[in-house]
């Protein structure tokens, strides 16, 4: 059975109230506005790194480590088949976040959660854009061309010129498989362009709340992968 990890907001709220983390300014175009502030999800966040450190069975201690863990946990948690990011958004990250974002959380600084998501967001946005091009291109189904559709332990396209040949052959692999279950060209192209584009609309309808969810499960499950980090609304819905 998993762990589940809910801290009410009115707990993350206990700090001191002019408490705020310095680094919290980092973009937010895609975010809703009527949620949680950037100030109370550092806040949460710093709360529940204290409790999985203290109330945790494992009581580890959040270090360098744990952050490295932590933040390859969220890049999956947005990318789990490696097929949006860049590896060069990976390593500028990697430089940038995987020894410090134990410190970032203790210190109530949730920028990282925010600045990785609006990139994945950036990267889904240009892949949809790639996918309407290439459902309408002509494709050689006679060619002999592999596509794996478990790609969670290969690695991130190393450039645009390395993902765009991965997504063409995933639409060919898409475009294929509807050819065999008998569906018209025209009529599979646009289910699979409105495929993409509804995954943009729901990754983009992502509010703080939801983003911290993710980042904060993927903090949890680099201590427990069963342990999960539910927002006071997920909360009373899981109740």
């Amino acid at each position: 059975m998993r762990r589940v990890l809910a801290v009410a907001l009115g707990l993350a709220l206990l700090t001191p109230s002019g408490w705020c983390a310095e680094a919290q300014t980092g973009p937010e175009k895609n975010l809703k506005g009527d949620e949680i502030t950037i100030q109370e999800s550092g806040k949460i966040a710093q709360v529940v790194g204290q409790l999985l450190q203290r109330a945790h069975y494992k009581q580890a201690p959040l270090n360098d480590e744990t952050s490295k863990t932590f933040l390859k946990n969220y890049f999956n948690a947005l990318d789990y088949n490696h097929l949006i990011f860049l590896q060069s958004d990976i390593e500028e990250f990697e430089q940038k976040y995987a020894t410090s974002l134990d410190d970032r959380t203790q210190q109530a600084d949730t920028a990282a959660a925010f600045e990785i998501y609006d990139r994945y967001i950036q990267r889904l946005d240009e892949r949809r854009i790639l996918v309407e091009k290439l459902v309408k291109q002509e494709h050689d189904f006679t060619k002999d061309e592999t596509f794996s559709t478990a790609r969670n332990k290969a690695p991130f396209p190393k450039d645009e010129a390395e993902a765009a040949e991965l997504w063409r052959l995933r639409i060919k692999f898409e475009l294929l498989q509807s050819r065999l279950n008998k569906e018209k060209p025209e009529e599979a192209a646009d289910v699979i362009a409105r495929r993409y584009a509804r995954l943009e609309k729901t990754m983009k309808s992502f509010g703080r709340e939801d983003i911290l969810q993710m980042y904060l499960t993927a903090l949890a499950n680099a201590y427990d992968p069963h342990s999960d980090y539910f927002s006071p609304s997920e909360a009373k819905n899981f109740d």
